[in-house]
């Protein structure tokens, strides 16, 4: 097997501006046969980072008690068929349905896309095409993917919600919590957060390639950051924001010295147990589709191959794995102001620098162009899956593209996603 990391392993974030993928001249015969599809209740709402009000506010983690979030929604509920993936187009002069636009999207390619979608404050429907494992099994609107750098997002909200709480300050040192960590000196909790501490990226520095050479390995944190401590530091802390996945791996064990808690635990607390995401987990997961990507030799798939290096060189970083309709609801409820306050989300979605991808950091989520206005969210890559979400400020739009192919490209599609709704 060659090296991964030579062909793009790291959990990164991919660069997701806006769109300008022209739609097809002609439409491909439709090919839904085994796909399935859900529509995914969208009825979450609050006060948003911008002031705007989308429904009854949320009183947000604040006010309510530990491990709450503030949520008392009751999580999503599913319905529908094929039928909402293959409904005409809402949008006058577009030719495409929904199903249609992943079909084409996907024809040639060993894998698929699941893709979740809600405009104008509506449902979120679910649709899916392409193959889910070697053997042809159609993938589902239900099928579980590695989300990689989505992970970022989940971290940053359970450390943000601890700040809400007192038990840490944005400013603190993170030697103050991490003493005898000589890695972290002169660093701040908010410059892991905004990828501005100039700690080397354990996972995709270039002299650190050679750290997974065995892909069966569980690493330990102190094993990680021993690595990281070998490479000169990139740049001093605060002068610029490149993205290091080892930001995330200190911001979890910030989270867990504070907390005296796994941040696997908080996740689950905090966040997929009061939203429901009853398909979001830290892997290692069962029944997780198969990833195609030309990486992996001879067979080209995921099949076999073992994560348990890149997963626990940095869990906060990259290991979870759920959903399009779970990541779609999460980033939903982030904008609704269901999970963190108005202010921490003021704090949250104040973007700097452009990180080498031409997009701003904000504190675990990125400035994103949709094609219906300004918004946020993360992207993730890692051999065999990609993925993107992204939702406007006011939690009416949210879309989630995942593949299991990472000779597809999702965020590619943002537009023709949107014109088929």
């Amino acid at each position: 097997m060659r090296t991964l990391l030579g062909a793009g392993l790291a959990l990164v974030a991919l660069q997701v501006g806006g769109c300008s993928t022209e739609p097809p001249t002609t439409a491909s015969e439709p090919t839904t046969d085994g796909t399935a599809a859900e529509t995914v209740d969208g009825g979450t709402a609050g006060e948003t980072a911008d002031g705007a009000t989308a429904a009854p506010p949320s009183s947000g983690p604040s006010s309510a008690e530990p491990g709450t979030s503030g949520s008392d929604t009751a999580g999503p509920t599913t319905a529908g068929s094929a039928d909402e993936c293959e409904r005409e187009p809402s949008r006058s002069g577009e030719v495409l349905t929904l199903q249609e636009v992943i079909d084409e999207a996907v024809d040639g390619h060993d894998g698929g896309i699941v893709v979740a979608l809600a405009r104008d404050g509506g449902e979120i429907r679910v649709c899916a095409a392409g193959t889910a494992d070697p053997t042809g099994t159609p993938l589902q609107a239900t099928d579980a993917f590695r989300v990689a750098s989505i992970t970022k997002t989940f971290t940053a909200v359970v450390l943000l919600q601890l700040v809400e709480e007192g038990e840490l300050g944005l400013d603190d040192a993170v030697g103050d919590h991490l003493p005898d960590l000589g890695l972290v000196e002169g660093v701040s909790v908010r410059q892991l957060l905004h990828h501005s501490s100039g700690i080397p990226d354990v996972i995709n520095h270039p002299d650190l390639v050679a750290v997974l050479s065995d892909f069966d390995r569980v690493w330990t944190n102190d094993e990680a950051l021993a690595l990281a401590g070998r490479v000169e530091r990139d740049f001093e802390p605060g002068a610029e924001h490149v993205y290091s996945n080892t930001n995330y791996l200190l911001a979890q064990m910030v989270i867990e010295s504070v907390s005296d808690r796994t941040l696997a635990d908080l996740v689950e607390e905090r966040i997929t147990g009061p939203l429901d995401l009853a398909d979001t987990a830290f892997a290692p997961a069962p029944d997780l589709v198969t990833g195609f990507s030309d990486v992996f030799e001879p067979d080209g798939h995921t099949e076999g191959v073992s994560y348990r290096a890149l997963e626990t060189l940095g869990p906060g970083a990259g290991a979870l794995i759920s959903t399009a309709s779970d990541v779609a609801v999460f980033y939903r409820a982030l904008a609704a102001g269901e999970l963190l306050s108005r202010a921490t989300m003021t704090e949250m979605t104040e973007f700097e620098g452009r990180g080498g991808f031409g997009l701003g950091m904000g504190l675990g989520v990125w400035r994103l162009s949709l094609p219906s206005g300004p918004g946020y969210g993360h992207g993730g890559n890692i051999p065999g899956y990609v993925s993107y979400a992204g939702v406007t400020p006011d939690a009416e739009d949210v879309i989630v593209l995942l593949s299991n192919d990472d000779d597809l490209q999702p965020h590619s599609l943002l537009r023709l996603t949107f014109a088929a709704w």
